[in-house]
């Protein structure tokens, strides 16, 4: 039996007692815009479980504190009951989401959550369950290049993490001097074409041309989200191996629609929405030998350390974009920690340990 339908089903069969249900809403200041998520908090048997929400509407986390959803979680279940229970409940009752992408990410809060609290309460850990040892991470910054772009403004994090490494967005505006000058600093493990996103803050319409322009300045890079059509035959025909992809993956049916194999892959939990459906992709994944590395969602809270965590069970090797959440709030000067991050010697539940608290 593949190891992700077997692990699913030793974790759907883990019991779980909720007795009440709490909602945080972490915040955080950016520039002009105001990061908030939803931690969700169950508890039972004196242990709480948590989940974050990364919907990335900000009235949508206020909605959630007059109209929460509209089931019962309190109660006795196992975790496949109610991972069950969450899939086919609104999520949203105040009204559809801007992006229906939203409805996963909440449904992830709400899974991670009972997971974090099933193992809890059977006092044993992610790495246990899935019969997995702990890796020591490997991360990269998303960071921005500035407008005009430069190399110089990654600067003040290199100053902070001299040996750090990037994921960085394309820009239809980097030309053949900035490409010259980012290919010599050599420190961009992935590129993010976001061809794949509609009607966001991110949007941004590169041509198939610049495109191979791109991935030839930058031999080593990844190459993630390119537009699908000219833009990817173009690459694909030199190197395919170096196409990943990310906000098109919800399922191991949109892995297996992919227009060509998949060698790469950015796997992001909260995109994908479920366990199980996570698992089957991982098992999917093992069977075309491609390599894998995580994706954060600006995560505020305890949705940042699980996510490194299962990078840590899973893909500890890849170009995750898993930088602690310390790199968010990052100002010139600042302590930052380095890559990688040192293995977890004790686990709890589906947290990484400097997401404990006395509850």
């Amino acid at each position: 039996m593949p190891w992700g339908a077997d692990a699913w089903e030793r974790l759907a069969a883990l019991p779980l007692t909720i007795e009440a249900v709490d909602l945080e809403f972490p915040k955080l200041p950016v520039g002009e815009w105001e990061r908030v998520t939803t931690v969700i908090a169950l508890k039972g048997l004196g242990e709480t479980g948590l989940g974050e929400d990364v919907t990335y509407e900000a009235e949508e986390h206020e909605r959630v504190r007059s109209s929460p959803p509209a089931f019962e979680a309190v109660g006795t279940w196992t975790l496949g009951a109610f991972c069950a229970r969450v899939a086919e409940t609104d999520l949203f009752p105040a009204g559809t989401p801007d992006h229906e992408v939203s409805r996963r990410y909440r449904r992830w809060a709400w899974e991670s959550a009972a997971l974090d609290l099933a193992l809890r309460q059977a006092d044993t850990d992610l790495a246990t369950a899935l019969d997995r040892t702990p890796r020591a991470v490997t991360f990269v910054s998303s960071a921005k290049v500035g407008n005009p772009p430069s190399v110089a403004a990654l600067q003040p994090l290199l100053d902070a993490v001299p040996d750090l490494r990037f994921k960085l967005d394309a820009g239809a505006d980097w030309d053949d001097a900035f490409l010259a000058d980012l290919a010599a600093l050599d420190r961009a493990d992935c590129i993010d074409f976001k061809a794949f996103y509609v009607g966001t803050i991110v949007d941004v319409d590169i041509s198939p041309k610049h495109t191979l322009r791109i991935s030839e300045a930058l031999p080593n890079a990844t190459l993630e989200d390119v537009a699908p059509g000219k833009a990817t035959k173009l690459v694909a025909e030199e190197n395919a191996e170096r196409l990943s992809w990310d906000a098109p993956i919800q399922s191991v049916a949109d892995i297996k629609a992919l227009p060509i194999k998949a060698s790469r892959m950015n796997v992001k939990p909260s995109r994908i929405g479920s366990i199980q459906e996570l698992l089957a992709v991982h098992d999917r994944l093992d069977k075309l030998g491609a390599e894998r590395y995580g994706g954060g969602q600006f995560e505020l809270g305890v949705g940042r350390g699980q996510i490194i965590l299962l990078a840590s069970l899973l893909h500890p090797d890849g170009a995750n974009d898993v930088a602690p959440a310390v790199y968010h709030a990052f100002e010139p000067g600042d302590d930052l920690p380095s890559s990688p991050l040192p293995a977890p010697t004790a686990l709890r539940g589906f947290r990484w340990p400097s997401d404990e608290r006395d509850d």
